[in-house]
Order: structure tokens, then sequence, then C-alpha cells
């Protein structure tokens, strides 16, 4: 028998310091473009005197100045992402003996198994953490215990298991 849970949850923001420090340190692939020269943050546009607009090409000195504007401690927009994710939360995979192995015994049937939690972020448009994580851990879900704040959490564990089920 092979059983398995997906679990989707759709909307909601997730300001994250996590990415805002791994954009800062430069530590994902974001932050490599142009590294040892100018940059340009390409994302952003520009409002010319006749209220058009264009895409930036305006230069910051480096692209270390440029990824360390985000440790200012104000909220930027660009740490701020939709929240939605989908996640493979449960897979088992469980075979049970047949009965006729155990003849006249006491035993009435013997499952053996294994299974794992929490495998896989199938989808998210949250950057290098679990979307599903908060300031006060997966568990807080009201908006007065923290949730939509990420603020370097840990990230959430995976489980392996292995289990036998005996019916006497």
């Amino acid at each position: 028998m092979l059983t398995g849970t997906i679990t989707f949850s759709s909307g909601g923001l997730l300001r994250s310091s996590t990415v805002e420090n791994l954009w800062e340190g430069g530590f994902t692939k974001e932050t490599i473009q142009n590294r040892e020269g100018t940059y340009i943050d390409t994302e952003g546009i520009i409002m010319n005197d006749d209220g058009t607009t264009r895409p930036n090409d305006v230069p910051v000195r480096s692209a270390a100045d440029f990824w360390s504007t985000f440790s200012t401690g104000s909220v930027a927009q660009a740490t701020i992402f939709d929240a939605t994710y989908m996640k493979l939360r449960e897979i088992g995979l469980f075979y049970t003996l047949p009965k006729s192995i155990f003849g006249n015994s006491f035993i009435e049937s013997l499952q053996v198994g294994i299974e794992g939690r929490n495998l896989a972020l199938l989808y998210s448009k949250v950057p290098h953490i679990d979307p599903e994580a908060n300031l006060f851990g997966s568990g807080s879900s009201s908006g007065q215990d923290g949730f939509g704040i990420e603020r370097n959490t840990v990230p959430s564990t995976r489980g392996l298991g292995f289990n036998v089920r005996l019916t006497f």
C-alpha cells in the first residue's frame, strides 16, 4: 500500500530576513551578476521627466553596495514574497505479510513499512527558504503571533521512519 499527502497553501505575504541576509552576504545566485564590477538593478524602472518610464540603466558603485542596501533594517519590497507553496508532506509504503505465513499462531497480521514526513517543497515563490517558516515557528498562524514574518528561522525538519504493525 502506498499513501501520501500533498499540502497546498495559496496567498498571503511573507517578509524574509533570511533572504535579506543571504543577499547582503552574497551567498545566493542572484548576487553573482557582475560581482566584481558595477551593478545595474534590472528589476527597477526610472521615471522620465515627461512621466514615461524606462528600465533602470543607472549603475551603483558595486554589486556589494547594491545588495548591502537590504541590511538597513527597513522593510524592502524586494524581501516580501507571495507565500503560496505546495509540499510533499508525507509518503508511506507499507506491506502486509500474507496471513498464511503465520499458520495457526496467535498473530493475525504483520505489516511493515517505511514513511517520510516533510519530504519536499514542490512549489514556492519564496527563494532559499521554507515559506511555511515564520517568526515563531510553523505552528503559528494568526496575525498576532508572527505569521508572515520570517527572521532567520531554522529549516523545517524532515523525518524518515520505519514501522511494524502487529495484530494479535
